[in-house]
């Protein structure tokens, strides 16, 4: 029997800020096919309304052929706090944007920071996360239409809804599943269906408000998605 951890939602995720956002600078390493590094990826923070603050982050697999699986320890941790905060152990290949969240109190300082290592292929990437003011986002609510991300609902229609980046392990909904018999996974979605295209000029095809895939965020176990929206 393998264990499935449903944990990240991010689908079709609005990432906005009051001023403007400075993206990281990623190291500048060419991807290959295997045999290389991956790097974390700062895509910024934000305020709750508890007062505390999320850090919302990425990762850059440079293997763009193969996935891969860093268990939490020496090879992927994060400190303080850590090993442990909820990142993933499953890589998937290229850049994939929002993956997870960590929360800090409202006492975190803006001079304190969490630091992100992965070692892939024995190369050790690390980035630090901070309140910086360039890296404040809104990522519930996009500024110029005020287009929020969509709601989704998973094996039950009547839950409450998980809305925006929100994959937290401490939140992960598990499910037991068999190899013979595999699970079905029943989701509902909704959304408030604005956008913006850049210069505001309606879509000429029109695409759905809504899409959605599945990937594997903890592994190593080998699971595979029945759809022809999934992802490994």
């Amino acid at each position: 029997m393998n264990r499935l951890i449903l944990a990240g939602l991010c689908a079709a995720t609005t990432l906005a800020a009051g001023v403007g956002v400075i993206a990281q600078q990623l190291p500048d390493a060419p991807a290959k096919g295997f045999g290389t590094s991956i790097t974390p990826a700062y895509e910024g923070w934000y305020d709750n309304a508890d007062g505390t603050h999320t850090f919302l982050v990425g990762y850059y697999n440079r293997n763009v052929k193969q996935s891969m699986d860093i268990p939490i320890g020496p090879n992927n941790h994060i400190d303080p706090g850590g090993p442990d905060m909820g990142q993933p152990t499953h890589f998937l290949p290229g850049r994939q944007t929002g993956v997870f969240s960590i929360v800090v109190p409202r006492s975190f300082a803006k001079d304190q920071k969490l630091t992100w290592t992965i070692v892939a292929n024995g190369e050790a990437m690390t980035i630090p996360l901070r309140l910086n003011v360039d890296y404040n986002v809104s990522p519930f609510t996009g500024l110029e239409i005020g287009n929020t991300p969509p709601a989704i609902r998973l094996f039950d229609e009547k839950s409450a809804p998980a809305q925006g980046p929100v994959a937290f392990i401490s939140k992960s909904i598990v499910r037991t599943a068999s190899v013979t018999s595999g699970l079905v996974i029943p989701l509902w979605a909704e959304d408030d269906a604005k956008y913006s295209s850049g210069t505001n000029a309606p879509l000429t095809t029109p695409r759905p408000p809504v899409s959605v895939s599945w990937a594997v965020y903890r592994g190593p176990a080998d699971v595979k998605f029945d759809s022809t929206n999934s992802k490994r």
